[in-house]
């Protein structure tokens, strides 16, 4: 995996997130908050690499993004970074 891009759309509701991966069957997508609560999760067939997934209206907190890409044999590989609260 090449790593993990997210970022807020306008308004602060939906995220978008983008990952590189070479030989990838699926993935994994989810958004914890602050807690580690699951804000929103997808999976994503094949080779796509990217995703929309929105946290509810009344959140406010920071974003921590996951994407667990697996592989045709099932190996897994998970990369992960994180968003500031979206500012109001």
């Amino acid at each position: 995996m090449q790593g993990v891009d997210a970022h807020y759309g306008p308004g602060g509701h939906a995220i978008r997130v983008l990952w590189g991966a070479n030989g990838q069957a699926q993935a994994h997508v989810q958004l914890q908050d602050d807690r580690g609560d699951v804000l929103s999760q997808t999976d994503v067939p094949g080779g796509r690499y990217s995703a929309v997934l929105y946290v509810p209206r009344s959140y406010r907190g920071g974003v921590f993004v996951q994407v667990v890409s697996v592989g045709a044999q099932g190996e897994r590989v998970t990369q992960s970074t994180s968003l500031p609260a979206f500012p109001h």
